[in-house]
């Protein structure tokens, strides 16, 4: 029986563990978080200068802005956020 009490103890100190260093890391929710990731275009919605495109950023479509001249399947990095909208310029080729 105490046996079964210090292998219980050591995977609850373990469980704890795991939970304050998970705590601890920096979550960054909404769409603050995508800002410097990267996306890729899916398609164009406005033919003028500061278009208007979907992109797909971790799994999800997103509208975004950009004063570059992008085509779907471009990759863009993600520069800031305003309300629901993405603006975001082409990726640099490295």
């Amino acid at each position: 029986m105490a046996r079964l009490r210090g292998i219980s103890g050591t995977c609850s100190s373990k469980a704890i563990s795991a939970i304050v260093v998970a705590m601890k890391k920096n979550h960054e929710y909404g769409v603050e978080g995508f800002i410097g990731e990267e996306a890729r275009v899916v398609s164009k919605l406005g033919l003028l200068n500061n278009a208007q495109y979907m992109v797909k950023v971790r799994g999800e479509l997103w509208s975004a802005n950009s004063i570059d001249d992008l085509k779907p399947g471009d990759k863009v990095e993600i520069l800031s956020a305003t309300r629901l909208t993405l603006v975001v310029k082409k990726a640099s080729v490295e």
